[in-house]
């Protein structure tokens, strides 16, 4: 390999591991005001345990699923008030599945690189491969917890591309979103993609790890709406919420990369920048939940291993309703937003490693919390 090409190589890597590195980080809210309900620890894992069927899971009642501490090859669904209420009994050389946002749909190998992704069904059975999205990018399940949208990468031409995928249907091309100057210029995201309100929002991040572009798109024919560039390295990479509606302009000082005065994180409406609420720089948006009533948050970087302060706020009064106490030593490891409804569910892993045993904490957006029996790995 040419010194030359050798690096190009090695920009590509650098960059992505710098993009992979800030996607799990964000910032967020003006104000810390508000009471401090806590979620307290989880029980420790019994040493004997005996898994329990619960029995199928209905159509079209969305679960959060654990895998079950007792079988490593069976999930368990629970509702959103905590409740446990249908088991998938999964083909146990079928690891890695994780859930669609619904619980209706498994996914394997979509975290992986290559766009080779195996999908399941509701019970766990499997869906006709189709292939992947070539070049694939961090791939995003659509709003509708059905559809898999993507950028993919094609090295011989450098033109970033943005693909949708039904489970078990061909992929489907909805247009090309730029061309790169050279190998490892820059990384092209999908950050929302809503089947409901048929646009997709797209994000440029250049080789300083900061934004530079991003793109509102008709999903059904392709046409560009909006076309927004931004300068500068006071913005840390976008949030956006399940419906494309809202999108979090997080500062860099959410990502530790400014130590002096650095520019508000905003939550803006992506349609026209309509200000809809205004954060402190240091805090940062990890998501939405999926009524867009609330947005969790953390109140410092994230840096993997290390323990993190997790809130959640109400964008109508932009007031703190929930924290975790801040002082246990909290790691995070993801978390999934209840579709169409106003909860979270994070996970919080005892080792800093993740996905591994974590104590799991639902958070409605009115401040409720509930901590689940003991820890589960999250399938999601």
């Amino acid at each position: 390999m040419g010194d030359g090409k050798r690096r190009a190589v090695q920009a590509v890597a650098t960059l992505v591991a710098a993009v992979l590195a800030l996607l799990v980080v964000v910032g967020l809210m003006s104000s810390r005001l508000g009471q401090r309900p806590t979620a307290s620890a989880g029980n420790a894992t019994p040493a004997r345990l005996t898994a329990h069927d619960y029995g199928p899971p209905p159509a079209g009642v969305k679960l959060l699923y654990l895998h079950d501490p007792a079988n490593a090859s069976w999930l368990t669904g629970f509702d959103w008030s905590g409740a446990p209420s249908a088991t998938v009994k999964l083909d146990g050389a079928r690891s890695g599945a994780l859930m669609a946002p619904d619980g209706q749909t498994f996914a394997i190998g979509l975290n992986a690189k290559g766009g080779t992704w195996d999908f399941l069904d509701r019970l766990g059975n499997p869906i006709p491969a189709s292939p992947g999205i070539s070049g694939g990018f961090l791939p995003i399940w659509a709003d509708d917890s059905k559809h898999i949208c993507s950028t993919g990468f094609d090295t011989s031409t450098l033109e970033w591309r943005l693909w949708t995928k039904l489970p078990g249907e061909e992929s489907k091309l909805v247009r090309l979103v730029a061309t790169d100057a050279s190998l490892g210029d820059s990384n092209v995201r999908v950050v929302g993609c809503s089947f409901k309100n048929d646009v997709v929002i797209v994000e440029r991040i250049g080789q300083a790890a900061s934004p530079t572009e991003y793109w509102l798109i008709r999903l059904s024919d392709g046409s560009i709406l909006l076309d927004k560039k931004r300068g500068g390295t006071d913005m840390a990479f976008l949030t956006a919420s399940s419906d494309a509606i809202l999108l979090a302009e997080n500062s860099s000082k959410s990502i530790g990369q400014s130590d002096g005065p650095a520019l508000a994180t905003r939550i803006v409406r992506a349609a026209d920048g309509d200000v809809v609420t205004t954060l402190d720089p240091s805090m940062g948006v990890l998501g939405f939940n999926g009524d867009d009533s609330a947005a969790l948050v953390t109140f410092s970087p994230w840096v993997g291993g290390q323990p993190i302060h997790l809130g959640v706020v109400d964008l109508q009064s932009g007031h703190l309703v929930w924290q975790d106490d801040g002082r246990s030593p909290w790691f995070f490891g993801q978390f999934v937003a209840q579709p169409g409804g106003n909860s979270f569910a994070i996970a919080y892993p005892s080792s800093g490693n993740f996905p591994s045993p974590s104590t799991i904490v639902i958070v409605a957006a009115d401040g409720s919390a509930t901590t689940l029996d003991r820890q589960y790995t999250p399938a999601w």
